[in-house]
């Protein structure tokens, strides 16, 4: 559609200028033709009618020279307008280029966000409760991932009920002699208790999660949950809730820290469970 409009434009604007410069070529014949075609008329009459003539030359000229600036103006006007919108179109074009570019070095940053593996294991050799083990390292995870809030639960069977029970947390309020369990497949944690297959969620409900500090309360929006494996068998699970999303190598990282710590509390609950025995 643009390209046959300016087609037009280019014929009309042709248009115009051959029909004045015929216009103003046969005005000014006019006299000579007068005398060439009309015998009878006096050269006396053809001079008298000279000042009508020129006032006649005089608008035809006039309006050809308003209409050529007419022309001038609406194609400069165009072009400017064209300049104007290439220009634009440029700025939001590296405008988003831009944005893609900090987009991809967000998320490259976010990516290269890594857990301290060592410290982990330092922790595992240097305490021997399972629960404080658990809670340095949530503590540790936590601060590197900035996470807000994180709980550990252990796998405990009553009878033919499989169920998790809270024994370790991080930035988490439970009151005291309280405890809390889900039954597999009861909940997101019972259902990992009971599938045993990490679920990360990037849309936590609003008030399904509680942060509470000085600043009043606050949900966060992303929720990942590990399984704890001992071989196939699943021997307990942590849950880590984040104001920011966890990506495909958050994921890796936390499955591999928590392997190792599902060892230290096998064998911690094998301890417990002898010294019950006795």
């Amino acid at each position: 559609m643009q390209a046959i409009t300016k087609k037009l434009g280019v014929t009309f604007t042709l248009l115009f200028f051959v029909g004045m410069a015929f216009s103003i070529y046969t005005f000014y014949m006019l006299p000579e033709q007068m005398i060439r075609e009309v015998q009878v008329v006096d050269l006396k009459v053809v001079g008298q009618l000279q000042p009508i003539l020129f006032q006649v030359y005089l608008a035809v000229g006039a309006t050809a020279m308003m209409g050529l600036l007419a022309i001038t103006s609406l194609i400069l006007a165009n072009r400017s307008y064209m300049d104007r919108r290439g220009s634009t179109s440029k700025e939001v074009k590296n405008t988003r280029e831009l944005a893609k570019k900090d987009q991809e070095v967000h998320d490259a940053e976010e990516e290269a966000i890594t857990i301290d593996h060592e410290a982990i294991e330092s922790i595992i050799a240097s305490e021997t409760d399972a629960t404080l083990i658990f809670t340095k390292a949530m503590a540790v995870i936590c601060k590197e991932l900035e996470a807000s809030q994180a709980a550990a639960y252990i796998a405990r069977q009553k009878k033919d009920t499989h169920y998790i029970e809270l024994f370790a947390t991080y930035a988490y309020h439970l009151p005291e002699g309280e405890k809390k369990t889900f039954r597999y497949g009861e909940g997101l944690a019972g259902q990992v208790a009971k599938e045993g297959k990490l679920i990360n969620i990037d849309a936590v409900p609003e008030g399904y999660i509680q942060i509470l500090s000085g600043l009043g309360n606050a949900s966060p929006r992303h929720l990942i949950i590990i399984p704890l494996k001992e071989a196939d068998t699943v021997v307990g699970i942590v849950e880590i809730a984040s104001f920011h999303a966890f990506k495909h190598q958050h994921e890796m990282e936390l499955q591999q820290a928590f392997d190792k710590l599902a060892l230290k509390l096998v064998n911690d609950d094998n301890v417990s469970l002898e010294k019950a025995k006795r």
